[in-house]
């Protein structure tokens, strides 16, 4: 594996950070050694390129409360879900952008917050993979199973420290 990771953030002014991330990773199988997996190919589960950006800002609201709001997006590069192999039946999970949003008040014992995850409701599979048709030929598919990402959810949240 090879590559680089990137992170920092910024206040251009008080109470607003952005920051960012950005991620390449070269993972490949450079050698097979006795297994039958392929040379060259990215390792599964595993995107060359991954990132994002996200900003906060805060201010005083009222009494010792503060108030926030907040925005993300994060995006993640192509993968593949199996080890690439002379006989498997190789899926890829497309590259996707998630964006979240968020507000909330805050205190030293209480915060209450509002969220939406996903908020474009961006609808992508993740983790597919081929059923085969062990009966008929190991290499006939039969159909393919897999994960949503989780759709645009709205939500509260009320925490309380004690």
């Amino acid at each position: 594996s090879r590559g680089f990771e990137l992170e920092g953030s910024y206040t251009p002014v008080d109470g607003l950070r952005i920051g960012y991330d950005a991620a390449y990773t070269a993972a490949a199988i450079t050698s097979p050694g006795a297994s039958s997996l392929l040379t060259g190919y990215q390792l599964p589960g595993v995107p060359k390129f991954s990132g994002g950006i996200n900003a906060q800002y805060t201010w005083p609201a009222f009494g010792n409360w503060s108030a926030d709001v907040g925005a993300s997006a994060h995006y993640t590069g192509s993968e593949l879900n199996d080890a690439p192999t002379t006989t498997s039946l190789n899926t890829k999970d497309p590259s996707y952008t998630r964006v979240d949003l968020r507000a909330g008040l805050s205190q030293d014992q209480y915060s209450i917050n509002i969220f939406v995850h996903n908020a474009f409701d961006e609808r992508v599979y993740l983790q597919q993979g081929v059923v085969a048709n062990a009966i008929l030929a190991p290499q006939t598919p039969l159909y393919m199973s897999g994960f949503v990402l989780q759709p645009r959810t709205i939500g509260i949240s009320l925490d309380a420290k004690y």
